[in-house]
């Protein structure tokens, strides 16, 4: 949650967003509890197993879409909106759509938030997995061979305290493999 945020708990698989700014990391694991439902001003938000951020204000509720889809149902229509997706929702009942991307500048604020990875004893791939996920941007290797050292290394030490890129930069300096920003993904390639 963003400062000056005003959350409402309405049970364990609803909330009530107020006014602000909050992020969604829900993974789409199988549901025990139940789909998460955001309620704003312009309807209800649920998540189909994925990463979001809604702003609520006095003009709109914003939804941006990081991974997977939401839905969100209002009086007058329900909308679903895929990763790379954002929903602009005004006090009149319109919804406009319009294509983001799902990494960048204005995303730098949810991987601040991402939770520390434990590396100790951890396969590389999962890791790997991991910083893709933080920050948004899909994992490609050069070749299988690359991917397949990814999959046999293991990783130990911690990178406690790190963002996602940060920690990436020092786990691979301890590897072969090196990675590159190319566009949108994170590319990983074998120095053999």
């Amino acid at each position: 949650m963003a400062s000056d945020t005003v959350v409402n708990v309405m049970s364990a698989n609803e909330i009530r967003l107020e006014r602000g700014l909050i992020y969604v990391d829900k993974p789409p694991t199988p549901a025990v509890s139940g789909r998460l439902r955001v309620l704003t001003r312009a309807g209800t938000l649920e998540h189909l197993g994925t990463q979001f951020e809604v702003l609520s204000n006095a003009e709109h509720v914003r939804v941006r879409v990081r991974e997977g889809r939401i839905r969100l149902r209002s009086t007058s229509s329900d909308v679903v909106a895929d990763a790379g997706t954002e929903l602009l929702a005004t006090p009149d009942g319109r919804v406009s759509q319009l294509s983001i991307a799902t990494f960048g500048r204005e995303w730098l604020w949810v991987a601040a938030l991402a939770p520390d990875y434990e590396i100790e004893g951890q396969a590389l791939l999962g890791f790997l997995q991991w910083v893709s996920r933080e920050v948004g941007r899909p994992l490609e290797f050069a070749d299988a061979h690359s991917r397949d050292v990814a999959e046999r290394t293991i990783l130990h030490g911690t990178v406690r305290g790190r963002a996602p890129l940060d920690a990436l930069a020092t786990v691979l300096a301890t590897t072969t493999l090196t990675y590159e920003v190319r566009g949108d993904a994170i590319w990983v390639q074998s120095g053999q």
